[in-house]
């Protein structure tokens, strides 16, 4: 292969081993698909808000005494020792949502009489509304045991069963129930509601239509009967129970927002903003109904009036975090990722557990490249929810980014654990195996996708990438045939086209590059390569066309110009050149060989101290640059500095005790201040590191060379010569469902 291409490789096998950082940095771009949740609200889930358990039971004192706190304090003042006053204070209490005093009233009475059961009963009701589960099953157990037969009893305790979701036990205690009061219309309500949590549906809508029967005109029969059906897909029933409900009570907005449900699983939006817009006029006060009715605007791509029903939601009740959460899902669409930030860390504030919350703003974090603090928000996700597949895998991909590349494996292998036969997991793992040079590892992971799926082409893919890294190019282009036939991407013809330029099938990676252009036509990495290809072929003509339109469609990179610019120079259009070469430089700064060859042409077109500048440049850049210190020794003789050209030889040969090349230009250099010893200790030296360059010179003849000094030719030849673009692939990490 000619020398001047060898380096075609060069990006792509720095990229795909982790051996080169900066093409990291560069390439390895995230396909913007770091999803985000969707918003939360009306769905079959949210039946359960709509036709609620009837647990708001009356409190009856054991006498008909009412008046206010100060005359039950008065009375517990009066008779310290009678259980009913404190009873009657602890009603009273309760009534005005006080219930930690409440509970305490209540355990002085069962203190003075442990055998008043409705004392348990309450106390049991009260625990309830505390949260206390556990303790108030034990209260209602205790209950009946003092009074064996009391309905209550047994339907506080269903419904306490309810709240801790054993639904199998509420039923139970409701069975019972009505076993003995066939009639008790709450018992019917909630045993249905609780069959209907097991999939029960058609028991549960059998209780609502016996009531029903008796009763037509019970709406709430009707809401919950159709609040069962939306769990069970039939809308237009559960739209005809809602409609009968509205016809009894048009005042009822529960139904007007469990119909707009209906009609939201039918996507009939529009019926869906009525009924709900009617809801609120009938309740302002709901911000659950305001959270909705955004997600319906949502889906008629009102977004502002969404939002604004957001807003509304969160200032009547600041601890809905479902309204926090859906508008910070609505301004992350807006790309309003600061206020989306601050909503869902709202959201994290008023509900710790909020797992998707955690989700969503690692995904903004993610975005602004704060890998840290996304990573902990992942974890958190991942805390509250392990099986979340995402989380595990985004986070993933975020300590790929932070380089630490074994706790990105870490994850996938869980993942890989519990999805064995995903072959996504499994490639993606491969590509970061590659990060730890565990190249063996990556090779297993792309089989074992392969064995599950022998139709992955990206694993066809990325297995063919490999195997370009190893050299094996008969092999990869057989990878990457197979992929094109199950999937002709632009990457499959462009990792082909490379494979059979290093197969010295040049007319073949020139058609693969064709291909690939064909697909998007705009990449200029498939032009440039295209122009090598075409450059071994002699077509240096079609070379320079496809040098100059990547040049056009892409001004902002440098590499076109360098290697247009090198063309141009061969053609001797050498002002040319150097524009070109001074553009790649304005582009890039760090860019040495460009440097370099305009410093060539610089001292050809004798423009001496230009030529001196540039390789100055260099070697301040980078003082072991062996090739600028060869080529500013040999300006530099040229403007007659001898003693600044014989420190750059001294300093390339200091880099470089086998550079032949330094040993001849310093020899020759002492040779013009007639330093004949010099010159011959050069040249044996020079003889005996790089016998054939420096015996080319010797056999000019010993004696011309001593009476006539020699102007040699480029001193690095091997400089000049074209940068491919070849960078590119990163993982197809798209995080979806």
């Amino acid at each position: 292969m000619n020398t001047r291409f060898s380096t075609i490789l060069f990006f792509i096998v720095a990229y795909y081993s982790g051996m080169h950082s900066s093409v990291h940095a560069q390439h390895t771009t995230l396909h913007q698909n770091i999803s985000i949740e969707p918003m939360r609200g009306i769905d079959s889930a949210s039946v359960k808000k709509m036709g609620s358990l009837d647990f708001n039971f009356i409190q009856e004192p054991l006498y008909d005494f009412k008046g206010s706190i100060e005359r039950l304090n008065a009375e517990v003042r009066k008779n310290p020792k009678n259980p009913q006053a404190y009873y009657n204070r602890a009603v009273e209490n309760i009534n005005l949502g006080l219930y930690e005093r409440a509970l305490s009233d209540l355990d002085i009475a069962i203190g003075l009489q442990d055998s008043l059961s409705s004392a348990y009963m309450l106390r049991a009701k009260t625990k309830q509304a505390l949260g206390l589960f556990d303790d108030a099953i034990a209260d209602i157990t205790k209950a009946l045991r003092l009074a064996p037969n009391t309905l209550e009893a047994l339907y506080i305790r269903g419904s306490v069963y309810f709240e801790m979701e054993k639904f199998t036990e509420a039923i139970t205690d409701f069975d019972l129930v009505l076993q003995r009061n066939p009639s008790h219309e709450r018992a019917f309500v909630n045993r249905a509601l609780a069959k209907s949590r097991v999939k029960q549906f058609d028991s549960a809508v059998e209780d609502f239509t016996s009531l029903l029967q008796k009763n037509p005109k019970n709406v709430t029969a009707l809401i919950n009967r159709g609040g069962v059906k939306l769990l069970y897909h039939d809308n237009a029933g559960a739209i005809e129970d809602f409609t009968l409900a509205i016809t009894h009570d048009p005042r009822l907005h529960v139904a007007f927002f469990n119909r707009a449900a209906g009609y939201v699983a039918l996507q009939d939006y529009s019926k869906a903003l009525q009924d709900i817009t009617r809801a609120i006029e009938i309740n302002s006060l709901s911000a659950n109904y305001y959270t909705n009715r955004a997600i319906v605007k949502q889906h008629l791509q009102d977004i502002s009036g969404a939002i604004e029903d957001l807003t509304l939601a969160v200032e009547l009740d600041p601890l809905h975090y479902d309204a926090w959460y859906n508008r910070g899902v609505l301004h992350y669409r807006r790309g309003n990722t600061k206020q989306a930030l601050a909503d869902f860390s709202e959201a994290i504030s008023v509900n710790p557990q909020y797992g998707k919350a955690y989700y969503n703003r690692a995904g903004i974090l993610f975005g602004e490249k704060q890998y840290e603090e996304a990573i902990a928000d992942y974890t958190k996700s991942i805390e509250i929810n392990p099986s979340y597949m995402r989380a595990f895998e985004n986070r993933a991909f975020a300590r790929f980014y932070m380089k630490d590349y074994q706790g990105a494996i870490t994850d996938y292998t869980s993942l890989i654990e519990r999805f064995p036969t995903n072959e996504r997991f499994l490639i993606h793992r491969g590509y970061i195996h590659t990060f730890t040079q565990r190249y063996n590892a990556s090779l297993a992971d792309y089989n074992a996708a392969l064995a599950i799926n022998p139709q992955s082409d990206r694993a066809l893919f990325y297995r063919g990438l490999l195997k370009l890294f190893y050299k094996d190019y008969r092999e990869a282009a057989a990878d990457f045939t197979k992929a094109i036939e199950l999937n002709p991407l632009y990457d499959y013809f462009f990792a082909r086209g490379i494979a059979y330029y290093e197969l010295l099938e040049y007319r073949l990676a020139i058609q693969d590059y064709t291909r690939a252009l064909e697909i998007n036509q705009y990449d200029t990495r498939a032009l440039n390569n295209r122009a090598i290809a075409k450059l071994e072929l002699e077509s240096k003509r079609s070379a320079l066309a496809d040098f100059e339109l990547s040049m056009e469609l892409n001004p902002y990179n440098p590499l076109p110009y360098y290697n247009a610019a090198f063309l141009k120079s061969r053609r001797r259009s050498r002002e040319e050149a150097i524009a070109l070469y001074t553009k790649a430089i304005e582009m890039n700064p760090g860019f040495l060989r460009a440097y370099q060859n305009r410093g060539i042409l610089h001292r050809k077109e004798g423009s001496l101290w230009e030529s001196i500048d540039d390789f100055t440049e260099i070697i301040e850049r980078d003082s072991r640059h062996s090739a600028a210190l060869n080529n500013r020794a040999k300006t530099r003789r040229k403007v007659k500095d001898v003693n600044g050209s014989i420190d750059d030889f001294s300093r390339a040969i200091r880099v470089n005790h086998n550079d032949g090349k330094a040993y001849y230009g310093r020899a020759v250099t002492r040779l013009k201040r007639k330093d004949v010893s010099g010159f011959f200790g050069d040249l044996k030296k020079g003889l005996f590191v790089h016998p054939k360059y420096t015996l080319f010179y010797f056999r000019r003849g010993l004696s011309g060379i001593m009476m006539t000094p020699v102007v040699s030719g480029e001193i690095d030849g091997s400089a000049v010569h074209i940068l491919p673009i070849t960078q590119f692939y990163d993982a197809e990490f798209i995080f979806s469902d």
